[in-house]
């Protein structure tokens, strides 16, 4: 188990309590063999006494952690806590997860991933009046988003692998519901994942401009690559656009002459001597676009241009 110490800026706070940030998640595999989860946590309930100044709380190891009970010690002082940053990856649904949020009006982040994806109960109207930024799928954020200030979204698709079946994957009632955020949505992530194909891509971008209108920062993560024809048409929707930033492989495709080669489309993997073509004809479309960021991988950083 990681946990991580974060001083006090001030010596009040470093009396009431040392402890500002918790994170429940594996460390080494040696010491995953030699501890149960249930042991583990049993280091850290001493942490959970005197946790007052506590602003961040993580478990992200996809445990089952109501169903083993290990939720105990947290349930019977989450009230006390005052929590600005909320990382749920657990696995399992549990009638403990509304009352945990409801626990905490001035949460300001929650990220939230469930190892099973059923339905997310119904909030309050007066559940997280605070919470401006949000990371789960589309489906859950359907649930949380309506009647919060919600300004900043990162949506998970999990995409089906028969394409028969899009519809349950990209609700167009569920963008309706983000579209009740109290504020504007100005920042939104999409993270599609397993390949899908270009019309899928294209479709729901389009959807997410239709409701979401004020986006200026867009984030595109695409399992499988994605092509520039796609990019070109679609991203012009997001009337507003002024930051992208591409996770994926992005593929050329240029149509030959068609006297000669029949019109046949000849397609090649953008590299990063391709990044400066390419920013001009995506800034065609996006006269309102000052920052385009690129990557092939997620951890690699590859090209990025500020535009003038």
């Amino acid at each position: 188990m990681a946990l991580q110490q974060v001083v006090a800026k001030d010596d009040a706070m470093r009396k009431k309590a040392r402890w500002s940030r918790f994170r429940a998640s594996p460390t080494q595999p040696t010491y995953r063999k030699l501890l149960t989860y249930e042991e583990r946590f049993e280091m850290a309930k001493s942490i959970f006494n005197g946790a007052i100044n506590m602003r961040e709380l993580h478990f992200t190891d996809f445990v089952d952690w109501f169903s083993r009970q290990l939720w105990d010690p947290f349930d019977a002082i989450k009230s006390s806590m005052k929590l600005e940053k909320m990382v749920l990856h657990i696995g399992g649904d549990s009638p403990f997860l509304i009352p945990i949020l409801r626990a905490q009006p001035g949460l300001k982040e929650l990220e939230l991933l469930r190892g099973r994806r059923g339905p997310v109960q119904r909030l309050h109207s007066t559940d997280l009046p605070e919470l401006r930024s949000l990371k789960a799928t589309l489906a859950e954020a359907a649930v949380i988003v309506p009647g919060r200030p919600v300004d900043k979204l990162a949506l998970i698709f999990y995409a089906s692998r028969d394409e028969n079946h899009e519809e349950s994957l990209f609700n167009e009632n569920h963008l309706e519901q983000l579209a009740l955020s109290t504020c504007d949505v100005s920042d939104i992530t999409i993270r599609f994942h397993r390949a899908c194909s270009d019309d899928v891509i294209g479709r729901n971008l389009r959807l997410v401009a239709q409701y979401l209108p004020k986006v200026e920062r867009l984030c595109l993560f695409v399992w499988g690559g994605v092509s520039d024809t796609t990019l070109f048409a679609t991203l012009p929707a997001f009337e507003s656009l002024r930051s992208v930033k591409l996770v994926g492989v992005v593929i050329k495709e240029e149509i030959q002459d068609a006297i000669f080669d029949g019109g046949w489309v000849r397609r090649s993997i953008y590299e990063q001597q391709d990044f400066a073509e390419f920013l001009r004809m995506l800034k065609q479309g996006c006269p309102a676009l000052t920052r385009l960021e690129w990557s092939k991988r997620e951890r690699y950083h590859c090209c990025m241009e500020q535009i003038e």
